[in-house]
């Protein structure tokens, strides 16, 4: 054990949650590089970590068995990431009861939308990631040139840059302004520590380079990565791809989108055929299935054990949708709970990774976008086949754009529920002005409402963070 975390290696003499995966050899590499860490103050608290330059004179393993062991740490690089989006969602209900009961005030705060939520750990926890990926990246810019060419470097290069892009996008969810076409330049993004040295130039960037930033790294690595990784949580091609066209939509660049998804595709198109599940267990899905592309995980905030499913959501499933079995559990209070965990568990603990049915959604959104119905259809009746009663499907023929449209944003709801995705898409809705619809919550005689052009749809930066001078703190 190493500052209370564990190794994070995930190998047979560590058990990281269930993660079973990495040689020893490698373990001892990662017990190497976290002791360096720890030495230069990383897993220290909260503002030494963002307060303190990292020690250059410490000697840095330079291998790229090294810069491996950095991203095959699941503790850091997997888990734990970014849970308020999920709260903010309309995903999730809690009653007056059971929200009176949490006793994490962050997620308390998150839950109605409150400015006084402390989201500390949650950015903490991304920047920390991002330093990893810029130490691997710093480590692969110091081997000989002659190293770098090869296959292992390339791919550690292109994981590292993965990372970065992915922090960077769940960071942006919650803690930038929602990205506007054509006026991307006058909101404010997030801090792009782009070195080794978190504190160098750690000031506010525009919307606009946050989300260019991404593109970038997820683009560059798209061309590092193997088709196939070793473990799916190491990022791969497809992955990349998948990341990608997320992006994109969420900048509203279909073409973008349109050639990530169907990219992404091309390599790894494999759907679970629900039909062949059993809607009646009460862990129906196992970790690392076919649809995986990435594995990550985030906390519930809130425990799945007194939270529930926004009733409207539930109401939502048609009766042969096999999702609404396979992904919801009757509890005693006549209300639902989330067993759909492609995590292969049912805890506090949701994956949000990336998987191929998020991919023909997005195909599908795109190419209506773009002009081609039948590309949409193509691909959103591939999803719907294998998620519905093989004795009741018949495949969609919905001739009018905007009620395929309709359609497909429905499908995004009721496939993607409970893996963080649903607050990203509600602020892109709003800001494109196809939803125009508030949240609410209702808890005892309180009544909370978050309009579509509240300030609040971006939550405020950590007080930590702003204390620290040059960020500039989101308005009210």
């Amino acid at each position: 054990m190493v500052g209370g975390l564990g190794c994070g290696c995930g190998c047979e003499c560590l058990d990281v949650r269930g993660y079973f995966f990495h040689c020893k050899r490698e373990h001892m590499q990662q017990h190497k590089i976290l002791i360096l860490l720890l030495v230069g103050g990383l897993l220290t608290g909260c503002e030494k970590f963002l307060d303190e330059r990292p020690d250059k004179t410490a000697t840095v393993p330079v291998t790229v068995q090294d810069a491996q062991a950095l991203l095959d740490n699941v503790t850091i690089v997997n888990s734990n990431w970014m849970w308020a989006t999920h709260l903010y969602s309309d995903d999730v209900q809690v009653s007056s009861s059971a929200y009176a009961a949490v006793t994490n005030e962050a997620a308390r705060q998150n839950y109605v939308w409150g400015d006084a939520a402390d989201n500390a750990a949650q950015w903490m926890a991304c920047y920390r990631r991002v330093y990893q990926a810029n130490t691997v990246l710093a480590m692969i810019d110091r081997m000989p040139v002659a190293d770098t060419a090869q296959m292992a470097v390339r791919d550690v290069r292109g994981q590292a840059l993965f990372l970065r892009a992915l922090s960077y996008y769940r960071l942006a969810q919650l803690f930038a302004v929602p990205y506007q076409t054509g006026m991307a330049d006058n909101g404010f993004g997030l801090p792009l520590v782009l070195t080794e040295d978190i504190g160098a130039g750690y000031v506010r960037s525009s919307i606009a380079s946050t989300y260019e930033q991404m593109v970038k790294d997820v683009t560059a690595a798209v061309w590092l990565l193997p088709e196939r990784a070793r473990f799916l949580t190491r990022a791969s091609k497809p992955a990349a791809w998948a990341l990608l066209a997320r992006v994109a939509l969420q900048m509203g660049d279909m073409v973008l989108a349109a050639k990530a998804s169907a990219a992404g595709l091309e390599m790894q198109g494999s759907l679970l055929d629900y039909a062949t599940l059993n809607a009646s267990a009460t862990v129906p899905f196992q970790r690392f299935n076919t649809e995986v592309l990435y594995h990550s995980t985030m906390s519930a905030g809130i425990s799945n054990n007194v939270s529930r499913v926004d009733t409207g959501l539930y109401k939502l499933y048609a009766a042969d949708d096999l999702r609404k079995g396979l992904y919801w559990q009757r509890q005693p209070d006549g209300l639902y709970n989330f067993k759909g965990n492609y995590d292969g568990q049912v805890s506090g603990v949701y994956f949000d990774g990336l998987t191929t049915g998020e991919l023909y959604l997005i195909r599908a959104e795109s190419a209506l976008a773009l002009g081609d119905r039948a590309g949409a259809l193509g691909a959103l009746n591939q999803l719907l086949e294998k998620r519905w009663k093989r004795s009741s499907w018949v495949p969609l023929d919905i001739q009018d754009p905007g009620q395929l449209a309709e359609r497909i944003r429905l499908e995004r709801r009721l496939e993607l529920a409970y893996r963080g995705l649903r607050w990203p898409d509600i602020r892109r809705y709003w800001q494109t002005g196809v939803w125009k619809e508030g949240l609410r919550r209702q808890l005892d005689n309180n009544e909370y409402v978050l309009k579509p052009d509240s300030k609040r749809v971006t939550a405020l930066l950590p007080m930590v963070v702003v204390a620290m001078g040059g960020v500039v703190q989101n308005e009210r």
